[in-house]
C-alpha cells in the first residue's frame, strides 16, 4: 500500500492511498484543476480512483469532492451529517456511513471512528488494505484524543495526523468565545499534549529498534515555511523570505532511503542542527 500526502492545510487537504488493486482519496479539498495536476505528479489517472471519504464537510476538505465525483465518476463515503451538510451531492453516488463503522470500497477495508470537531459528524478513517493488510489513519482536526480513537489507531504502519486551528486575528479580549475555546481545544489541549506523548513514544521506539534491523526514527521540523496558514497567521511578514515547503523535501528523502543512519534524532532542516529526542 502507497499514501501520498496531496495536499495539507487550511488550502486545502487530500490524501491518496493505493494498491496494485484501488485508489481512494480522504478528502479533496481542492479544485478538480489543482486534483488532477497533484495526482499527476504520483502518476495517477483522477478517473482512475474509486472513492472519495469524506472526514467532514469543511471547505478545505470538501471543495473539489462534487465536481471531481461528478467529472470522474467517484463515489462518495461520508456520514449522513456530512452529506446533509453538502446538498450539491444529491444526485451523485454516495455511500452513507454512521460515524462509527465501517465498510468495504475496492480493496480497501474503512472503519470510520467520531473525532471531536467543530463539525456535522466528523470522522477519522482507518484504511486497511485487503490484501496486503497494510493498515493507515487518517486523522484531521482533532479536538482531543478520546478512548475510541486511542483504540482504533492501534497497530498501524501509517498515521497520517493534521490538527490545527487559526481564529480570528484578533485581540483575545474581542474574540468569539467558540473561536477561542476551539484554538484552546485543538492547538494547545489535544494537539501539544499529543505531540508531548508522541515524542516520548518516539524515543522509547527508537531505543527498541536501535539493535533490530533496519527501522530508524526521527522527528522533522521543517521551521517555518512559505505556506497559506503561515501567512494568514502572520499577515505584516514577508512570505518571500521564507523558503518554500518542497526545500524540505530532499532532505526528507534522504531521511527515509534504506541508507539513512540516524536513529533517535530532532532534525531542524532551516539550522541544520540534529539532537537526541
Amino acid at each position: 500500500m502507497k499514501l501520498w500526502i496531496l495536499g495539507s492545510g487550511s488550502s486545502g487537504n487530500s490524501v491518496l492511498i493505493e494498491t496494485e488493486r484501488s485508489r481512494i482519496l480522504v478528502d479533496a479539498g481542492f479544485s478538480p484543476r489543482v486534483l488532477k495536476q497533484r495526482l499527476a505528479r504520483a502518476g495517477v489517472a483522477p478517473d482512475s480512483i474509486e472513492a472519495v471519504v469524506v472526514t467532514h464537510e469543511h471547505t478545505d476538505h470538501v471543495k473539489g469532492v462534487g465536481a471531481a465525483a461528478r467529472k470522474w465518476g467517484w463515489t462518495i463515503v461520508s456520514t449522513a451529517g456530512t452529506r446533509m451538510m453538502c446538498p450539491e451531492w444529491s444526485e451523485l453516488r454516495t455511500i452513507l456511513t454512521p460515524r462509527k463503522s465501517s465498510v468495504v470500497v475496492g480493496d480497501f477495508h474503512l472503519e470510520t471512528v467520531p473525532v471531536p470537531h467543530d463539525a456535522n459528524e466528523p470522522i477519522a478513517v482507518i484504511v486497511t488494505s485487503i490484501g496486503e493488510g497494510a493498515r493507515a489513519g487518517i486523522v484531521y482536526d482533532l479536538g482531543q484524543v478520546t478512548d475510541s480513537i486511542s483504540r482504533a489507531l492501534d497497530k498501524l504502519d501509517v498515521l497520517v495526523i493534521n490538527a490545527a486551528y487559526l481564529p480570528s486575528l484578533t485581540p483575545v479580549t474581542q474574540m468569539e468565545p467558540k473561536q477561542f475555546g476551539q484554538a484552546l481545544t485543538v492547538n494547545v489541549l489535544a494537539t501539544q499534549a499529543l505531540l508531548a506523548a508522541f515524542e516520548v513514544l518516539l524515543d522509547c521506539y527508537a531505543a527498541e529498534v536501535e539493535k533490530l534491523g533496519g527501522t530508524r526514527v526521527a522527528i522533522v521540523d521543517p521551521g517555518a515555511t512559505r505556506t497559506a496558514m503561515r501567512a494568514k497567521a502572520y499577515p505584516g511578514e514577508d512570505p518571500d523570505t521564507l523558503p518554500h515547503p518542497s526545500t524540505a523535501a530532499p532532505a526528507l528523502i534522504d531521511m527515509i532511503s534504506p541508507n539513512y543512519s540516524g536513529n533517535g534524532q530532532r532534525v531542524d532542516f532551516l539550522s541544520k542542527e540534529t539532537r537526541p529526542l
